[in-house]
């Protein structure tokens, strides 16, 4: 019988429109890549130990910077996909002229161009795919809009968010914060996930990044919001630029560039009846509680020239473990040397044996 559930994946890759365009692939028709929003709400969700706190991620959001018809300058923030919505988008402007007259490829600061009939379109909700999305300007999103849609537009004006302060500040500073309300979703759910955050280190302060006293807003140009994380936490509240990297804790970023790194959440419908995620394996050692080791194997055969206790072994147990770390059983004695690339071990202390 079909049992139908949303299940997350994560897709990294070292070049962004590898990770986007596997992540697009695993959501299909169906199913979405987590913009901003979500990959925030996902973290008030869940405990501190999940992976989703404990690593940065990409969003499927985006923020460009436009100027309006009328002359104003303005951010506009796409969640769910907008300009730079497909894997070929990216590497249009990765592709092109390093020239800095080109009309596409990179500016100065690694900003993505984008066309004045992009940003005009973009301002008026029309996207290259030719989906039409509702825009909301600042001051309506912020007192709250009803049944927000998954994909959607939120207009900015330049100077306010230029003026927001650019490094570390107090949670209830950012709950305030024109920017952070924009890249969170709304007002409630950025407290929301301000709250969750201070309560993991009962910290002081968050990082919510800008680059917008830095750069020519006369040009069109658009970039990708992270969230930054890396395991435990470390450094939430360390103003210091060497933290401020792929593994630094420095809270939510928007001045990176296009052409890195990308870590992107694809999250769709799945049959959990053929699905091997949650099956149960077993044929694990019989002393397994009492030993510290994991990810134990049984091997399919002796090796009598590789297994010093062969005559003992009843089949024999063999590890696989990482090349940068050496597996102890409980008695604290290391596995034997290394075996061969593959990093396969044998462990001086059998289990029985094992």
């Amino acid at each position: 019988m079909t049992d139908l559930r949303m299940e997350a994946t994560i897709f990294f890759a070292p070049y962004l429109p590898n990770a986007l365009r596997q992540a697009l692939d695993y959501a299909g028709n169906d199913g979405f890549v987590a913009s901003m929003p979500q990959l925030l709400h996902a973290r008030v969700q869940a405990d501190y130990d999940n992976i989703i706190w404990n690593t940065w991620f990409t969003s499927n959001t985006e923020e460009s910077v436009v100027t309006t018809p009328a002359g104003n300058r303005v951010i506009v923030a796409v969640h769910g996909g907008g300009i730079y919505a497909t894997p070929d988008r990216f590497e249009k402007s990765h592709r092109a002229s390093v020239n800095r007259s080109s009309p596409e490829g990179y500016t100065g600061q690694y900003a993505g161009k984008i066309s004045e009939k992009e940003a005009h379109d973009v301002l008026e909700g029309k996207l290259p795919d030719g989906t039409e999305i509702p825009v909301y300007c600042f001051d309506e999103f912020k007192r709250g809009v009803a049944n927000l849609p998954m994909r959607y537009g939120v207009v900015l004006d330049f100077e306010l968010a230029r003026k927001s302060t650019r490094g570390y500040d107090p949670f209830d500073v950012l709950k305030d914060e024109p920017n952070f309300i924009v890249r969170a979703g709304g007002v409630e759910t950025a407290a929301a996930y301000l709250d969750k955050a201070k309560d993991r280190h009962n910290t002081k302060v968050m990082g919510n990044w800008h680059p917008y006293n830095r750069i020519d807003a006369d040009q069109p140009q658009t970039r990708v919001p992270f969230l930054a994380g890396n395991e435990g936490g470390v450094g939430t509240e360390e103003d210091d630029d060497d933290l401020y990297g792929y593994d630094g804790e420095y809270g939510m970023g928007g001045d990176a560039t296009l052409g890195g790194m990308a870590r992107y959440v694809a999250i769709a419908p799945r049959d959990v009846s053929t699905s091997l995620r949650n099956l149960e394996f077993g044929l694990w050692c019989s002393r397994a509680a009492e030993c510290s080791m994991t990810w134990r194997q049984p091997a399919l055969a002796c090796s009598p020239a590789r297994c010093y206790r062969r005559k003992s072994c009843k089949p024999g147990w063999w590890r696989r473990s990482s090349l940068n770390r050496m597996p102890r059983s409980r008695c604290g004695e290391p596995c034997d040397t290394r075996v061969t690339m593959a990093s396969w071990h044998r462990c001086r202390n059998y289990c029985t044996p094992g």
